[in-house]
């Protein structure tokens, strides 16, 4: 029974793409290139908005001292700097070394600003292609790549920001695994956890792999599960390496944050009792915006606890849990969700299982987020802290 139901979405799907016209196989055709044509659409626009923060009354606590104007603002700085003299202070270590890396490669800013503009795009055509893999098409397979292009931290994708890169490398490591390429796989774990302090989690999906091969006493499936995680601990270890040598610190990876930036571990919930008790008026901003997410994401990451799901969507989904958990964690003291929202946008699997809402969600959704991407990119690129 259940090999004639698989044998039927199998015959579904390519029936699907048979009933296409060739002209839709053209890649400036796909719903993918569309969702980046909007996407950038909506950055030009902000781009090109007057606004001037330090003349707007409205917003006279929102303005920070500013530095190179338009996409080179905060965090960029960082890396910038990391990129082209080195970790000069222990307090950057904060800033993993895979953006830097292509700093010193390209060095140009506007060079910077085009090969994340492609990993941008490389990022919607392998989330398109899990969304196929998954059996989404039409509406449904357009809603996750636009609510992807169009999310509330929209803007972070495609500046000098570490957290297109946590996508894309997670994705590529998933979509290489699907197809049973577990070395490849590796390999873009081992990229993903140079990326940011959250890209070690891209290991919780071998390691479910693991747990269910073990589970299963499929020993061989295991082996793979081991290869697969090899990648996020060499790439893990390679930097706490690098830090123990250059600043002679071994455990500055697990100390910066708190060290140098008034930041620290806590319970998921603790930071919604911070704003509820406290309520700083921006800070309740940020905690709208991270209230979104965390419903979206819990909505989507559970609907894929069913057997008609593949064998890669528990695994991604757990990745997505954790990483909820995780970035809700994540508190600055005095700031609450100072940085929630956008640690809340690098994962996939929130967009990837969120095609099977309603059409009304749908559009609740892409109303709220086209909101909120564009305020945000007016924000960040005139120079105010968005987070």
């Amino acid at each position: 029974m259940f090999l004639g139901a698989r044998l039927t979405i199998d015959q579904e799907i390519s029936r699907q793409f048979s009933s296409m016209s060739p002209i839709s196989d053209r890649w400036w055709r796909q719903p993918w290139f569309m969702a980046w044509l909007i996407h950038d659409g909506f950055m030009a626009l902000a781009t090109l908005l007057p606004f001037r923060v330090h003349h707007n009354p409205l917003l006279p606590k929102l303005s920070v001292a500013l530095q190179d104007r338009g996409w080179f603002h905060f965090d960029a700085a960082y890396y910038f700097f990391i990129g082209l003299h080195g970790y000069g202070q222990p307090k950057m270590a904060a800033f993993y070394p895979g953006l830097p890396l292509l700093i010193a490669l390209f060095r140009n800013p506007w060079l910077i600003l085009l090969v994340t503009q492609m990993a941008f795009g490389q990022s919607l055509r392998l989330l398109d292609r899990l969304a196929q893999a998954l059996g989404l098409f039409g509406q449904q397979r357009l809603f996750i790549l636009l609510a992807f292009a169009l999310n509330p931290m929209a803007v972070f994708d495609t500046t000098a920001y570490s957290e297109i890169w946590t996508f894309l490398t997670a994705l590529a490591s998933l979509d290489a695994a699907r197809q049973r390429h577990f070395a490849r796989a590796s390999q873009w774990a081992f990229l993903a956890a140079l990326t940011h302090g959250t890209g070690v989690l891209v290991g919780i999906m071998p390691l479910t792999y693991a747990v269910r091969s073990i589970y299963q006493r499929d020993w061989p499936r295991l082996w793979s599960a081991l290869l697969w995680g090899t990648g996020t601990f060499m790439g893990f270890s390679s930097y706490a390496l690098y830090l123990a040598v250059h600043f002679r610190q071994p455990w500055l990876i697990f100390t910066v944050e708190r060290q140098f930036w008034d930041a620290h571990w806590t319970w998921p919930w603790a930071q919604w009792l911070t704003l509820l008790q406290h309520r700083p008026a921006f800070s309740l901003w940020y905690g709208l915006m991270a209230l979104g997410f965390v419903i979206f994401g819990v909505r989507a990451v559970t609907s894929v606890w069913r057997p008609s799901f593949p064998w890669w969507a528990v695994p991604a989904s757990i990745y997505g849990v954790s990483g909820l958990l995780v970035s809700c964690s994540f508190d600055v003291i005095f700031a609450p969700f100072h940085s929630t929202a956008r640690l809340l946008s690098d994962y996939f699997p929130f967009y990837l299982f969120a095609g099977n809402f309603s059409r009304l969600g749908r559009l609740i959704t892409l109303t709220l987020w086209s909101f909120w991407a564009f305020l945000s990119a007016v924000f960040f690129i005139h120079g105010v802290w968005v987070q």
